[in-house]
């Protein structure tokens, strides 16, 4: 079995952005999460991953889902309050660990940020293809070394052309 892995792409926004979008909702977020000592990295992966929202210094069961729920609403109505004043877009957590998940020396996000969706509108030729093309993902293993060796060299059927070594 071989480890799998794919392409992610996400249209980062930063949190001074989404805080002059929507200074009192996104100030009301981060006060509450500072007051229940929730990072920003924990509820981005509570929103975005489904992780486990651990309030270890809340003892009352009832009190914890009380306040993952405030929580979870405020962020509803960030995210509400985001699409009409964006006029359309949305406004999602992520949370990426690249040491874990990634390479952190290629990926361009890493812990929690935010994401707008609904940046791109279809051309009308694109709106023609909509049902015929399909966006796929891969990530290469395997890359060949592409070299080229003098003509002289080489056989005659392969003048001109690019001789490949596979490398895996």
């Amino acid at each position: 079995m071989s480890m799998g892995g794919s392409v992610s792409c996400v249209q980062v926004i930063t949190r001074n952005k989404v805080k002059q979008i929507c200074p009192s909702l996104t100030a009301a977020l981060f006060s509450e999460l500072k007051k229940y000592k929730v990072s920003f990295e924990d509820f981005a992966m509570f929103i975005s991953n489904n992780a486990e929202l651990t309030l270890e210094h809340i003892q009352d069961e009832d009190e914890k889902d009380r306040i993952q729920g405030m929580l979870v609403d405020l962020w509803a109505n960030l995210q509400s309050s985001f699409y009409k004043r964006s006029k359309g877009l949305t406004l999602e957590l992520g949370y990426h660990n690249s040491l874990e998940d990634g390479d952190p020396d290629y990926d361009q996000v890493d812990g929690a940020f935010f994401h707008v969706g609904k940046m791109y509108q279809l051309t009308s030729a694109g709106k023609e293809f909509i049902r015929s093309v399909k966006t796929r993902h891969f990530v290469r293993q395997r890359c060949g070394v592409i070299f080229f060796t003098p003509k002289d060299s080489l056989p005659r059927s392969f003048l001109g052309q690019a001789s490949t070594i596979n490398q895996g």
